[in-house]
C-alpha cells in the first residue's frame, strides 16, 4: 500500500515537472528574441512571422489531424474552423483604439506596440493553460505519452516565446522584461498541470 502510494506520488510529481519543464521552454524564445540589442522593423517582422508560420504549421498538420482522428472528418474540420471564426469575432470586437494611442511619432507607435505585446503574452497564457493539464493527464495514463506530450509543446513554445518577448524588447528595450512576460506567459503551464493534479487527485 505505502509502495502504492509512493508511486503515485513520484507519477504526480513528474507530470508536474514535465508541465513545468514544457511551459517554461517560453523563455528559451525570449533568449532568441532578445538576440539583437536593437530589434529593428524587419527582425520584428521576421520573428513574429517566423513564430505565426510554425503555429500555422502545428494548427493544421497536428491540431486538425488530431481532431479528426477524435471526432471523425466533418466534426474535426467543422470544430477547427468554427474555433477560427470565434478568434476573428474576438479579435473585431475588442477595441483596437485607445486615447493614449491618439498620440503621433514613436511614444504612440511603443504604447501601440506594448498593447499588443500585452494582449499576444495573456492569449498564450491562456493557450497554454490547458496544456498543462493535457501534458499531466497524458504523464498519469503513461508517461511515455507525457514525455511526448511535453516534447511536442516545448517545440512549439519556444516560438511562442519569440512572438511575447520581441515586441517588449522593441518597445521597451528592456531584456529583463522582455524575458519576465515571456517567462508569465509559460508559467501557466505548470499551474494548469497543478490545477489537473489536485481535481484528478481523488480518482
Amino acid at each position: 500500500m505505502a509502495g502504492g502510494e509512493i508511486a503515485v506520488d513520484s507519477t504526480f510529481l513528474v507530470a508536474l515537472l514535465f508541465a513545468t519543464l514544457a511551459g517554461l521552454s517560453t523563455t528559451v524564445g525570449s533568449v532568441i528574441g532578445v538576440f539583437y540589442r536593437e530589434p529593428g522593423p524587419k527582425y520584428m517582422a521576421f520573428t513574429l512571422g517566423f513564430s505565426a508560420g510554425v503555429m500555422i504549421l502545428l494548427s493544421f498538420v497536428e491540431l486538425l489531424q488530431a481532431g479528426i482522428e477524435s471526432l471523425g472528418f466533418i466534426y474535426g474540420h467543422l470544430a477547427f474552423f468554427l474555433g477560427m471564426g470565434l478568434m476573428f469575432l474576438i479579435d473585431i470586437s475588442l477595441p483596437h483604439i485607445y486615447i493614449l494611442e491618439e498620440q503621433h511619432g514613436k511614444d504612440s507607435s511603443n504604447i501601440k506596440l506594448r498593447r499588443a505585446s500585452v494582449l499576444v503574452a495573456l492569449g498564450i497564457a491562456i493557450h497554454n493553460f490547458p496544456e498543462g493539464m493535457a501534458t499531466f493527464a497524458g504523464t498519469l495514463k503513461d508517461i511515455h505519452v507525457g514525455l511526448a506530450l511535453a516534447v511536442a509543446i516545448a517545440i512549439h513554445n519556444i516560438p511562442e516565446g519569440i512572438a511575447v518577448s520581441v515586441p517588449v524588447y522593441a518597445s521597451t528595450g528592456s531584456r529583463r522584461k522582455a524575458f519576465f512576460w515571456s517567462f508569465l506567459s509559460g508559467v501557466s503551464e505548470p499551474v494548469g498541470a497543478l490545477i489537473a493534479g489536485l481535481l484528478l487527485a481523488p480518482f
